[in-house]
Formats: structure tokens, C-alpha cells, sequence
């Protein structure tokens, strides 16, 4: 079975690990008809991301294991709810757009989220072995405690980012930022145990006051991407040559710094197109911001596309951008990587996915993270050109067999498993629907 740490870092890797305890094997029998709930507002592939692909590949393989597992989740469809097998797939809200015109989290959304979560796990909380939530909205890990109070259901907390008070206020303005940075000190106080991806991460919230258990998980690369020893060699980009962006729309992907990129790369190297997928609610400005100030320069806006599109564009490129002012892990990096395709990312304190960034292995990290910068960084990169890739390519496959969303997975199966072992089953009576 596989292993998993838990404490502030992954042992081994040279830093000190706080308090680290092994997730230990126990029987297997633990999982087999046991009741989990997963509480997320988006549901994949009905909203696009890195959480929402981690839990729809962890609900699919507990229950290929046995286990029942109900989601809950905001609206995402019209009519009856998607039909998933072996997974019960509940709103607890309605159908609301997540983000404002300038692409920041809109507040109403996640407290009806955390309403309907609470109403609903206080109706059944008898009815689960184990629940987990993702820590934002924050209110997810409040309604949770609470309904959950006085009962000893394991509560499992996902910490994919936790944000300095600096960003908070930067994010929302000082009043609201300082009230949600409250909030978030007060979610860790709330959490029992919890999941991070990164060790930036894990140290974060330990700076933050977090005393429990945390767990680092291996990665959440899917396991196809992996590209193992003995593959294909690093994929030739395409001449012209062109960059990638492949994100949502929304200020804090840093999409407001793609405009000022083009028009560097265009004046620097006027051969070099700016390829952008995705959407969202910036796409409008953006659009316009890039007419009006990159004129002539090589861009594209390719909108949503397939995944085996995603893929060529990436194998394709000279090189992915990561302008985001924050990001929990930055899938995009080590997804590029399988085809030796290396990465520019924008040094911001909140883009965690710099913890991936090896310069002159897999790409370089742009300080200050300016345009200027990020145009500095490709066109050194171009300029590294197949010797970069074919770093790029032997980094991935050395850590990316060991960074999979399959042994991630696995590492909370083992850990529900220790959780459950020492507690009764739930109850087992029928779940209410939500009022």
C-alpha cells in the first residue's frame, strides 16, 4: 500500500519535518461500504480545474473500491443532476456565476454554498464514515464543523492555497480582505487534519498557526501524462515559434500581463506568437486591451479546446506562461513537461507553482514578475532551445512517476482507512435531500 507523511514537509527532502507520522497500512476492509461525503462547490467537467479534476478522480476510485460517495456541490446543470455511477451528486445551492466581471470571487456564492453544505450535513450527520472539504469557499470548513459538532465523523480539510494578509487586502480591498484573513485564520483553528500539494504550502500554514496533522500529497498529475524512461524524445516545437497561455480568464491567472508579453515579444522578436486558451470573464478586456495596446503583435485567442488539442498546442510550444498572481500547484507546468516543453513563470508570492520551476532545468521564474520580465525569460528559452527541452523531459521523468493524482489518491484512501479503523460505521440510515 502506498506510503503516506504525514507533517510540515515530505521527509528526506533536507528541510525539518515538525510533527511527522507515517500513514500506517491497516485492513483494507476499512473502505469496502464505507460513506464518504465530498463538499466542493464546482463539479468536473462541469466547471474546469485542478481541484475539481482531484475530486472527481478521488470519488471515482473510492468507489471502485466499494465505497459510496455523495458530492456536494453548488448547481452546475438544468433538470435532474448529472448521473454519475456510484456517486450521488447533490446541490446544496443554486446556479451562480462564481466570479465578477473582473474576474474575483464573488462573496454571495460561497455562503449560500456553505448554508446549503451545513443544512445539509446537519440533516444527515449520522450518515457519512468520513467527510471532506475543500478550504475555499471558506465557508465550507465552518458549516462543516459545525453541523458535524459532537459527532466523532472524521473531517478531512483540503488547504489548496492559504493567502498572506498582504494578498487578502490586495484581493478585495483592506475592510474585506482583513475580515477574510480573519476568516482563514479561523478555518486552520477548525481544521482536524489537513491535505496540502506543495511543501510551500505546508509550511505556509504552519507559519500560520496550524498545530494539527497535515498531510503532503504526492502531486496531482494525471497518470498518463507520465512519461517514463524509455519514452519518446522531447517534441521539436513548432517554427514559427509560439508561447502557450492555458488558463482561465481571470485577473489572478495574470492575465493582464499577457498584452504588455505580446507587445515585449513582438518588438524583441517579432516572430514569436502569444497562442491564449481558455475564457472566462476577462476574456472581453482582454481582447481589447490586446488590440489596442499590442498592435501587430502575433496573438491568438483559441477560446476552449479539446484536450487532445491542449496537448499539441503544449508539445507544440516553446514554451508555456504562467503570469498567475496566485496558483495552488500549476498543473499546467509539470502537464507541458511530459513533452519536454519547458516553463516561464511570473514570480509572485501567491504562485506556488514556482515550487516546480528549476532554472535552466524546466524553465525559468520571471523577477519581478513583470511583462518585461516574462519576455526576458522566453526569449531565453528560446534561446536554450532542445537542450532546455530534453532538460525539461528528464526532470519529468524523474519526478513525475512518484507526483501522481493515483498516489495521491491513494494516500487518503490509507488515510481513511486509519481514521475509520478506531470508529464505529456510520449509522447507515437513509440521507435526507436537501429542503
Amino acid at each position: 500500500m502506498t506510503q503516506g507523511w504525514i507533517g510540515a514537509e515530505r521527509p528526506g527532502d533536507g528541510r525539518p519535518a515538525g510533527r511527522v507520522r507515517r500513514v500506517s497500512d491497516v485492513s483494507p476492509s476499512a473502505i469496502p461500504g464505507a460513506r464518504v461525503a465530498i463538499g466542493y462547490d464546482c463539479f468536473f467537467p462541469l466547471t474546469v480545474g485542478g481541484a475539481e479534476r482531484w475530486y472527481r478522480s478521488l470519488a471515482e476510485t473510492l468507489v471502485e473500491r466499494g465505497a459510496t460517495v455523495t458530492y456536494l456541490t453548488r448547481r452546475q446543470w438544468d433538470g435532474p443532476a448529472p448521473a454519475i455511477p456510484g456517486i450521488k451528486l447533490v446541490a446544496v445551492s443554486r446556479k451562480d456565476d462564481l466570479y465578477d466581471e473582473k474576474g474575483v470571487r464573488k462573496l454571495l456564492p460561497g455562503l449560500r454554498f456553505g448554508w446549503g453544505l451545513f443544512r445539509y450535513l446537519l440533516r444527515n450527520r449520522s450518515s457519512f464514515d468520513v467527510v471532506q472539504v475543500g478550504n475555499f469557499p471558506y465557508w465550507s470548513v465552518i458549516a462543516t464543523r459545525l453541523a458535524l459538532a459532537g459527532t466523532k465523523v472524521p473531517v478531512v480539510i483540503d488547504w489548496h492555497e492559504i493567502w498572506s494578509f498582504r494578498f487578502w487586502r490586495s484581493y478585495v480591498g483592506p475592510v474585506i480582505g482583513t475580515i477574510g484573513f480573519l476568516i482563514q485564520r479561523l478555518c486552520l483553528a477548525l481544521t482536524p487534519l489537513a491535505l496540502v500539494s506543495l511543501p510551500t504550502n505546508a509550511r505556509r500554514i504552519r507559519a500560520a498557526g496550524m498545530r494539527k496533522e497535515v498531510v503532503l500529497l504526492p502531486g496531482y498529475l494525471p497518470s498518463d501524462m507520465v512519461e517514463e524512461d524509455g519514452g519518446a524524445d522531447a517534441a521539436v516545437p513548432a517554427d514559427p515559434p509560439h508561447v502557450l497561455f492555458a488558463a482561465r480568464h481571470i485577473h489572478d491567472k495574470g492575465i493582464d500581463l499577457l498584452p504588455g508579453l505580446a507587445a515585449e515579444l513582438y518588438a524583441r522578436r517579432p516572430d514569436v506568437e502569444l497562442v491564449i486558451a481558455g475564457g472566462g470573464p476577462g476574456t472581453p478586456e482582454l481582447e481589447a486591451t490586446l488590440a489596442a495596446d499590442a498592435p501587430g503583435a502575433q496573438t491568438r485567442l483559441v477560446g476552449f479546446v479539446e484536450e487532445s488539442e491542449l496537448k499539441r498546442l503544449m508539445r507544440e510550444a516553446t514554451c508555456v506562461v504562467i503570469p498567475s498572481r496566485r496558483e495552488g500547484y500549476g498543473l499546467v507546468l509539470v502537464e507541458a513537461s511530459r513533452y519536454g516543453t519547458p516553463s516561464a513563470v511570473a514570480g509572485f508570492e501567491e504562485n506556488l507553482c514556482t515550487d516546480n520551476v528549476v532554472a535552466g532545468v524546466n524553465g525559468y521564474v520571471a523577477k519581478p514578475p513583470t511583462a518585461e520580465r516574462l519576455a526576458t525569460v522566453v526569449l531565453q528559452i528560446l534561446d536554450d532551445g532542445m537542450a532546455l527541452r530534453r532538460s525539461t523531459l528528464a526532470w519529468h521523468r524523474k519526478t513525475a512517476p512518484g507526483s501522481t493524482m493515483d498516489h495521491s489518491v491513494q494516500t487518503v484512501i490509507d488515510l481513511y482507512e486509519q481514521l475509520m479503523v478506531s470508529r464505529p460505521r456510520a449509522a447507515g440510515r437513509p440521507e435526507e435531500s436537501p429542503a
